[in-house]
């Protein structure tokens, strides 16, 4: 590989930009799902009808009290960590009265210590007239960052004064009725705060030398009116990379696109630009011929067909994340590798009917609850066609678990469940599927095993919940939710994943190989993650159906063990070119001069090598074959090696059919000469000159006024605009073409056109 140029650097715009999940409505019109906390001041602590109301269109009102002991905070009852909060505030009472006082409390301990019991151990965005964005230290300790050259800032103070980071900045604050716009951005403890577009305040939140990175959301009533609407959080994946780039393609409103596949050509050149959410840390970069480099953008120019290939950024967080993601630069079009299609396919065993209508080779367990803990028949019912029925219990206290008398390691497991008690809301249903459990009934006071649950909770459908068993998170994805034992299931914002509450079957698959599972709901997939315990992971164990609260259906319950060690081969060839997808099958049929793509898949983690035709040799997952050869064609053999030790190997093949289709637009054949060097429409030919790589093209008295040449992918690769039309009888195109097959487009002076294809040996 030749000496290049990699240019790497950091564009700072990107640097804000991450992941966010679907937009949640905090505040809801209702004082549902909020904590009320008072200050015991020396009228009496009040209540919550004191100090807040709900005010015209929805909006809420904070009331305040008489004087500064009469306070009230208003919380969230789960804790949020990487979130971006938006809001809207306008004061009732208007005018610059320095008696105009509120306050976002966040990342707030689990109590009300604050203010004689108003408020968390948090750190205060201020909302008070004229000091709005400024930080209070409430319980918890905060350092200022960012330039801040114009107020020094004391240590020892319990407040980190607002600083826009220049002096010519005005903060711009309204205090005369009209809303303000406030965004507060909090990333593994750094938090911004945004005021009215301007960047007011940044810091980082700790407590006795640890960083704080999560708590609750308060908000504050002391002193005159204010009101809140709009809002609104977005929790964030914050060790996530997304990735922009630059390549042949057209830049659209003046910005790189979110891609990951560069599409490029011979001397082109392409930008690989990951962000990775505004998080601290360091970057790395592997890549074809050994490519490495640290840090950023990369740019790579005079692009040559060893540049090629996939090109590998890590990202490693200042606090601990490791996050990877493959960047593409390809010749053509991205090829979309479908590998839903393996998810049933045929490495599975027979299908096995897990519920046959009757309990029998099913095993129980039972929550000793307050009221004892019940039989089977309290929980568990035949229904109408052989449906089972989990008929749920009083209160939480009332469950059962019902078990398989075997254990399964890889497998997928595949039913219909639906609600017969209709509505939304947690004490309306909750049930769920525990997967991989133990020999035992630890969990829920007798209820279950020790296992990883499947949530199947209205509204919560797919969550992994930890019980007694742990799960990691895929890359890129939040492996703690709004507790510690949940693994939240993943959202799609522009697409949302139906789930039904009304009394429609709902479908779910769970497939688990060696531990990892994931998790299907209505065909699409919701969550995904590695199942281990004490740093071990755990391949196999009992499958639980739970009986809680309400009543719930199953039907066609259905298991198929996976044969998981083998290889699924799919390919992409000249058959795949309309859909732009591989086709499963390992036979790619090809034209000289074509392009294939062979793609095995299995859903294990492990390394990937190939063997092939005149020694080829190649390590990863994939072969690409540009401009395919005849010394190309043949069986490529790809062996994979598990990490947990299987072997399997398979071949492929890259044949041709049939001899390359030569023809004209016009449908005329175009016959070669005995030599094979010529192609001949009897208006165009096409004759090899004495370097093979350059050649000839004879016009047979035409008037041309243009002839284009473009190569097998579509892409234009010569053009010659004809001044002198009909003066010239041939054209001698002395140009470093590449073996493959080509198109000829010739344009007369009419605006005639006919083509010819041809071949450079």
């Amino acid at each position: 590989m030749k000496n290049k140029n990699y240019i790497c650097y950091f564009i700072v715009a990107l640097l804000s930009i991450s992941s966010l999940t679907a937009q949640e409505q905090l505040w809801k019109g209702t004082f549902d799902g909020w904590e009320f906390g008072f200050r015991d001041g020396r009228e009496g602590k009040g209540t919550r009808d004191d100090f807040w109301k709900i005010g015209p269109n929805g909006e809420l009102h904070a009331t305040g009290g008489n004087n500064y002991w009469q306070q009230s905070g208003m919380r969230t009852v789960k804790t949020y960590g990487d979130y971006e909060l938006t809001l809207e505030y306008k004061w009732i009472t208007t005018g610059e009265e320095v008696d105009g006082n509120s306050g976002i409390y966040i990342h707030g301990e689990n109590n009300f210590a604050q203010d004689r019991g108003a408020f968390p151990n948090s750190i205060e965005v201020e909302l008070k007239k004229g000091n709005a964005g400024a930080f209070i230290k409430n319980g918890l300790d905060m350092t200022a960052t960012g330039h801040r050259p114009s107020i020094p800032v004391d240590p020892k103070s319990k407040e980190v004064p607002r600083d826009p980071g220049n002096s010519n900045i005005k903060i711009t604050e309204f205090l005369d009725g009209n809303w303000n716009y406030l965004t507060i951005r909090s990333i593994e403890g750094k938090i911004s705060v945004t005021l009215n577009g301007i960047d007011v305040n940044s810091g980082i939140v700790h407590k006795n030398g640890k960083r704080i990175t999560s708590g609750y959301i308060t908000l504050q009533s002391a002193l005159k009116d204010i009101a809140f609407r709009n809002i609104q959080i977005k929790e964030i994946d914050a060790c996530i990379i997304t990735p922009y780039l630059y390549d042949k393609n057209p830049i659209v409103n003046g910005a790189m696109r979110q891609d990951d596949y560069a599409e490029t050509e011979i001397g082109g050149t392409v930008y690989l630009n990951p962000a990775f959410g505004g998080l601290e840390g360091t970057v790395s970069w592997t890549g074809p011929n050994g490519f490495s480099h640290e840090k950023g953008l990369v740019i790579i120019k005079d692009i040559q067909e060893d540049d090629l290939g996939i090109y590998t950024v890590t990202f490693t967080g200042k606090r601990g994340c490791v996050v990877s993601h493959d960047f593409e630069v390809g010749f053509g079009k991205k090829i979309e590798i479908k590998k839903t299609a393996f998810l049933l396919s045929s490495n599975s065993s027979t299908k096995e009917q897990l519920w046959k209508g009757t309990f029998d080779g099913w095993e129980f367990g039972f929550r000793d609850g307050r009221e004892g803990k019940g039989t089977r028949d309290d929980f568990w019912k035949i229904g109408p066609n052989g449906e089972l029925h989990a008929t749920g219990g009083n209160n939480y206290w009332r469950q059962s678990g019902m078990r398989t008398a075997k254990t399964y390691s890889d497998y997928t497991l595949t039913f219909e469940y639906k609600w017969i008690t209709l509505g939304d809301g947690d004490k309306d249903g909750n049930s769920g599927i525990w997967i991989h459990g133990e020999n035992n009934w630890k969990q829920d006071n007798g209820g279950y095993p020790n296992s990883i649950e499947v949530q199947l909770k209205k509204g919560e459908a797919g969550d992994l919940l930890r019980k007694g068993l742990e799960v990691a998170a895929e890359p890129n994805y939040p492996n703690v939710g709004s507790r510690p034992e949940r693994l939240p299931k993943r959202f799609y914002s522009e697409q949302p994943i139906p789930e039904y509450t009304d009394g429609t079957w709902n479908k779910m698959s769970i497939t688990v190989i060696e531990g990892k599972i994931s998790v299907y709901l209505n065909d699409r997939l919701i969550n995904a993650g590695t199942i281990s315990k004490n740093g071990e992971r755990v391949t196999s164990g009992y499958i639980t159906f739970q009986s809680e609260l309400k009543d719930l259906a199953f039907k066609n319950v259905y298991i198929e063990e996976i044969e998981s060690c083998k290889v699924n081969p799919a390919v992409y060839d000249k058959h795949s070119i309309e859909s732009s997808s591989t086709r499963l099958g390992d036979y790619a049929e090809v034209e000289i001069g074509g392009f294939a793509l062979l793609a095995p898949h299995n859903w294990l983690e492990g390394i990937w090598s190939w063997t092939g035709p005149n020694g080829f040799s190649h390590e990863g997952k994939y072969v690409r074959i540009e401009n395919v050869k005849e010394t190309q064609l043949g069986i490529y053999t790809v062996t994979f090696t598990g990490k947990r030790g299987c072997t399997v190997s398979h071949d492929f093949e890259i044949g041709l059919n049939k001899e390359p289709n030569i023809e004209t637009v016009s449908g005329k054949a175009a016959p070669k000469n005995i030599e094979g060097k010529i192609v001949d429409n009897n208006k165009i030919f096409v004759a090899n000159a004495t370097n093979d790589k350059a050649f000839t093209v004879y016009f047979n008295d035409q008037k041309l006024s243009s002839i284009v040449i473009y190569n097998a992918a579509g892409q234009e690769v010569y053009k010659n605009t004809l001044k002198n039309q009909g003066a010239e009888k041939s054209l001698f195109v002395n140009q470093n073409f590449l073996p493959g097959l080509y198109i000829l487009l010739a344009t007369d002076s009419k605006g005639n056109a006919t083509s010819t294809k041809f071949l450079v040996n």
